[in-house]
């Protein structure tokens, strides 16, 4: 069964929690591709918990004893094609609390994952800030005729789009650190 869904750095919570539900009516994650496509095998419905974790380097480049430590932990590693991110599932079965069952245990690595979370969404916004200022400087360096109030509007808004939603990542950034006391 092939699922297409939005997966979003945005909303790992949320796919987590949908990866679980479907596990439960009988759907296991096979992988999902880039373009967030779910492709799911039919299975026996248990409780089963996925959870995402982010890595600086590609899937293939992942450390052997990076994979095995989660292994041994009883987790398994769910093949996916995106950069960056690993993807665990473990049976929820005879846990007593769902903390039992979070990747990371300690405030440290937790504010450390949440940290390169952000710092992940930050880059989409960077796009609509940086855009405004090549357009300025190719209209004053290269000599360019004379632009109309619609087109610095048009451009004006977009940099006040791309600095809104810094601004807004940076207050996650101050709350995040807050949350964590650091």
């Amino acid at each position: 069964m092939k699922n297409y869904k939005r997966f979003s750095f945005h909303h790992l919570q949320a796919i987590e929690d949908y990866l679980r539900h479907m596990h439960q009516a009988g759907y296991a994650l096979k992988t999902i591709t880039m373009m967030g496509k779910l492709t799911f095998e039919p299975c026996q419905p248990e409780d089963v918990v996925y959870r995402f974790d982010l890595q600086k380097q590609a899937y293939m480049d992942l450390n052997k004893s990076y994979v095995q430590t989660y292994r041994d932990a009883g987790w398994q590693l769910v093949p996916l094609d995106y950069q960056g991110v690993v993807l665990f599932k473990k049976s929820a079965e005879g846990v007593a609390s769902l903390d039992e069952l979070e990747l990371y245990s300690d405030s440290h690595s937790r504010y450390a994952f949440e940290k390169l979370l952000l710092q992940r969404r930050l880059a989409f916004p960077l796009i609509p800030l940086l855009l405004p200022i090549t357009q300025t400087f190719t209209y004053f360096f290269d000599g360019a005729p004379k632009r109309s109030i619609g087109f610095w509007l048009f451009w004006g808004l977009i940099f006040l789009e791309g600095l809104v939603w810094c601004l807004y990542y940076l207050k996650q950034f101050r709350d995040l650190k807050k949350k964590y006391s650091l």
